[in-house]
């Protein structure tokens, strides 16, 4: 801390003792290094005329123009001192302000700035000696202020030299505070001494010569800054010999040397006033001089014949007794039988006793002493020292126990007192009260103990980082990255970043200015293991040691990371389920109106005046785009049940040969029907007549073939189309393996797995050529999954493309299966069928087909309508129940019937059609079911069955 008011004397006397204590410093690690090597002389003489000095100071003492316009100050005598050296001049070039000298040496080269303090940004031009001047600064305000420290400069007008280093220390460790600049000192002394700033940060050295010259009264220190300026020889980065040269002169100046410099400028002060004044102020001094020294004379001589014979006596006493008193810790002597002789006022405050009531009394019972932890009595220091001769100290758990009963823990020591001939006569007992040291100290043991605890047992990872090495972690820190403490100490903090964090992570610790930096990132580690790890850290920085250090906490966000890539792409798959759905919902619009186009267009062409070939082919068309409209109907209902589970496999014995052959003639229709005969269809089979005999899904194999033939018949435009099957053996089992191969437009690899998922198709824009749902690979592939099968596709884009699934072969079938079938003579003369249907349209339909059959065709609409029939016993040779009817379901209607009428055979119908509906209806009681659009195949061959007719 420094002095409130200015003391020009005592402040300089201080520096020039500070001074002092550094340059015996130095000159106890000068080194012996020899002077100017031969080169470096050759590059002198070389450069002889070329160097130059630079200044810009206008700051006394250290470098100003006199009254004599002379540029003079203890930077000039270094400078001289440096040109002595070297033996010749610098080329002298000064600027008007220090700012102007720092932006030209940015650019040039070969020349050497005298007094440049170093920063940050300096050291990426400058090259800086060994200091040859340390200046604090300290805070300047006017008298009346209350400015009182760094901290307390926040709010207020601060002003300092621009572009002095002391501004890069308020940057950096007082953020807050943004100073106003001056070109120079006088004028910033000049605007808070009239009050137009409120402070400024300044080198004590030179406002204190600025003050006593200009006379200014009205301003005083505040207090220290924090900041030492360290003035040394600064050369251009550019020019590492000059370098060389100059810091080996700077440090092989001679002390003696140095010293002349500090006392010239330093320590010798400017006048206050002018000659003529001192000439009068140095009159009236040597007359009163004058009669002082006669006064004092006559005084000597008559106070030497009072005092000559008892002033040994008195001088030793008043030394001895000024010595003692002065201490400023307790002291007691004791003789050799720890008498006490002598106490300092000290000690007899602390032991509450007075010397007269103590002089003489044993050590024992004035000097009471316990350990603070047991109360017991501690020996007696005097008898220690007794008996070993030597200086000795009490335990640091020590209690004095004063008269009056107070306590206080004291620190002590004892020492011997010897005579001239060495021998003891004597025991002097030095103690102090260190209570409330104690109390500080155990208070910060404790807290220190609390805190390490906290950070030990922290969940987050805590560390101190200094120099890219770690000071401190703790236990999470270790678990983390899976080092001890002591294995951290010998860690470089690159060691511990990855490859991909290393950019981010240089540019953060190369930043000067923390301030710009984010408290809170993220990188890469690596831990002992090598394992890479995705870190957060949230970190501050704090002056520590000599520099800045960094602290924080890091935390292993592995799991946030996985979440976060997670929840990424669940919200891709989500977002891409979206679009596929829309994809498919526009598609399915697309599938479903087109046909419906169709049939409603056709259907109100079909008039009265049109001719009969005209109605026969808009009712073709009608027909053709029904059953497509069913067909993608019937998809949709597919991959519903098999996405709910509700779809099952009915495995029975079939025959390939016949499923192959139906399968052909279904395509060869398809072909006219697409007009694409010029399209050739070829059928291969290679199985043998044993082998043509496979129990599974009939109707699941055939719709997979024809759903495969379909596609390619589609994307066919010529060529042909092969489709067949082979017996394939893989791993023991065997498989029928169905192939359905084109030579279309192929599909590019990178489609060929997407094609067989739900809603995909190879193109799914707006402008695809194709038609289609594209739910038919997907069925085909759920369907060959659910009979054991497997399907994959071979191609090339461009080139056609292969289909191959597998179907598991399996023997257990009945081999007397009769493939060749003949359609039988249809003759329902005089058998009365019950229809039970509620749709018009529907009753239309079944009446228009059977009633050309013989049949005669009688309705109910509802379940109780035909319930009441046949309780009438009415004559109904079939009945044709639909089961979704109001007032009464076919379910029940069928139960009822069944109760009454058992042998009245029952097909049911329904439009409902999807997994469970069959089971239902039989277990209801119907004998055979159909679904809705009715087939008239189908429907003809369940009334054959219920008729017993084959």
């Amino acid at each position: 801390m420094y002095l409130h008011t200015i003391n020009p004397r005592r402040s300089f006397s201080i520096y020039l003792f500070t001074i002092t204590l550094l340059l015996i410093v130095l000159s106890c690690q000068r080194s012996n290094e020899p002077f100017i090597t031969h080169d470096e002389r050759m590059w002198l003489d070389k450069n002889e005329g070329k160097i130059e000095i630079l200044f810009g100071y206008q700051e006394p003492p250290l470098a100003f123009h006199n009254e004599n316009g002379d540029y003079v100050g203890l930077l000039i005598d270094y400078q001289k001192e440096i040109e002595n050296s070297l033996g010749f001049d610098f080329k002298f070039r000064n600027f008007d302000t220090w700012e102007e000298l720092i932006t030209y040496s940015q650019t040039a080269h070969n020349y050497i700035i005298v007094g440049c303090a170093s920063t940050n940004k300096r050291e990426e031009y400058l090259s800086f000696t060994n200091s040859i001047v340390k200046i604090p600064y300290v805070i300047i305000s006017q008298k009346n202020s209350n400015i009182t420290s760094m901290s307390s400069l926040a709010d207020k007008n601060i002003c300092t030299v621009s572009n002095y280093a002391v501004n890069d220390y308020i940057a950096q460790y007082y953020p807050n505070i943004t100073p106003i600049s001056f070109k120079n000192h006088i004028e910033c002394i000049r605007a808070v001494s009239t009050g137009d700033c409120d402070a400024m940060v300044v080198s004590q050295m030179t406002v204190t010569h600025i003050i006593d010259t200009e006379l200014i009264s009205n301003l005083k220190i505040s207090d220290g800054s924090g900041y030492m300026n360290r003035l040394a020889v600064a050369i251009s980065k550019d020019d590492p010999t000059l370098f060389k040269i100059i810091d080996k002169i700077i440090d092989n100046i001679p002390l003696n040397r140095q010293k002349e410099f500090h006392q010239k400028w330093i320590h010798s002060r400017p006048n206050k006033f002018s000659k003529k004044t001192w000439l009068t102020i140095i009159s009236i001094l040597s007359i009163f001089i004058l009669a002082f020294i006669i006064l004092w004379l006559w005084l000597i001589s008559v106070k030497k014949l009072v005092a000559k014979q008892t002033r040994q006596i008195r001088e030793n006493e008043e030394n001895l007794r000024i010595t003692l008193n002065s201490i400023g810790d307790a002291l007691i002597v004791t003789d050799v039988e720890g008498k006490i002789t002598r106490m300092n006022p000290v000690a007899q405050k602390l032991t509450g006793w007075h010397f007269n009531e103590a002089k003489d009394q044993s050590l024992e019972r004035v000097f009471k002493i316990v350990n603070s932890t047991t109360k017991e009595r501690v020996e007696d220091p005097v008898k220690k020292v007794l008996n070993c001769g030597q200086i000795i100290g009490l335990a640091n758990h020590t209690v004095l126990i004063s008269k009056d009963g107070r306590e206080f823990q004291i620190a002590d020591s004892g020492a011997p007192i010897k005579d001239e001939t060495g021998n003891i006569s004597g025991v002097v007992l030095v103690f102090r009260d260190v209570t409330e040291e104690y109390k500080m100290q155990t208070a910060l043991e404790e807290n220190e103990a609390k805190y390490r605890s906290l950070i030990e047992n922290s969940n987050d990872a805590i560390y101190l980082l200094y120099n890219n090495h770690f000071e401190l972690i703790n236990k999470r820190f270790e678990e983390i990255l899976g080092y001890t403490s002591q294995e951290m100490k010998h860690i470089n903090l690159y060691n511990l970043i990855a490859t991909e964090s290393l950019e981010m992570m240089n540019i953060r610790i190369q930043e000067n200015d923390k301030s710009k930096l984010s408290q809170k990132f993220e990188f890469v580690g690596i831990a002992k293991s090598g394992k890479k790890i995705p870190i957060e850290v949230s970190s501050s920085f704090i002056p520590y040691k000599d520099g800045i250090a960094n602290q924080g906490i890091i935390r292993d966000i592995s799991q946030n990371k996985k979440h976060e890539s997670d929840l990424i792409k669940a919200k891709e798959i989500a977002e891409e389920s979206d679009r596929l759905k829309s994809v498919f919902l526009a598609t399915m619009s697309h599938e479903l109106r087109t046909p419906l186009n169709a049939v409603i267009g056709f259907s109100d062409l079909i008039k009265a005046d049109l001719s009969l070939e005209e109605i026969i082919y808009y009712s073709e068309i009608i027909n053709m785009s029904g059953k497509h409209l069913l067909g993608v109907i019937e998809d949709v209902f597919d991959i519903s049940l098999i996405e709910t589970g509700d779809i099952k496999i009915e495995n029975e014995p079939l025959s390939i040969n016949t499923l192959l052959n139906e399968v052909y003639e279904i395509i060869k229709n398809e072909q006219t029907l697409q007009n694409k005969e010029h399209v050739d269809l070829i059928l291969n089979n290679s199985l043998e007549n044993q082998d043509t005999i496979l129990f599974s899904d009939q109707k699941r194999i055939k719709q997979n073939l024809i759903n495969l033939l379909k596609n390619a018949l589609k994307f066919t435009e010529k060529g042909r189309i092969t489709f067949g099957c082979n017996l394939h053996k893989e791993n023991q089992q065997e498989f029928i393996q169905f192939f359905v191969k084109d030579t279309g437009i192929g599909i590019p690899p990178n489609k060929q797995k997407l094609i067989f998922e739900v809603f995909r198709q190879a193109d799914d824009s707006h402008t695809r050529i194709y038609g289609g749902s594209g739910l038919g690979l997907t069925i085909c592939k759920k369907l060959t999954n659910l009979m054991g099968g497997d399907i994959w596709v071979e191609s090339k884009e461009g080139d056609g493309a292969n289909f191959i699934f597998t179907i598991p072969f399996s023997d257990n079938y009945d081999s007397n299966i009769d493939s060749s079938k003949t359609s039988p003579i249809l003759n329902f003369n005089n058998k009365t069928v019950l229809i039970a249907e509620d749709d018009e349209t529907c009753f239309s339909f079944l009446e228009a087909l059977l009633s050309p059959k013989g049949m005669n065709c009688v309705r109910v609409n509802n379940g109780e309508e035909a319930v009441e029939y046949c309780q009438n016993k009415n004559k109904v040779d079939l009945l044709l129940m639909d089961i979704n009817m109001p007032k009464m379901n076919g379910y029940i209607a069928t139960e009822k019937i069944k109760k009454i009428r058992p042998k009245i055979p029952i097909i049911a119908q329904t439009a409902f059609a999807i997994e469970g509906d069959k089971e239902k209806a039989l277990a209801a009681g119907c004998d055979y079911y159909i679904s809705k659009p009715i087939n008239k195949n189908d429907l003809f061959d369940k009334i054959l069955l219920s008729f017993d007719i084959n």
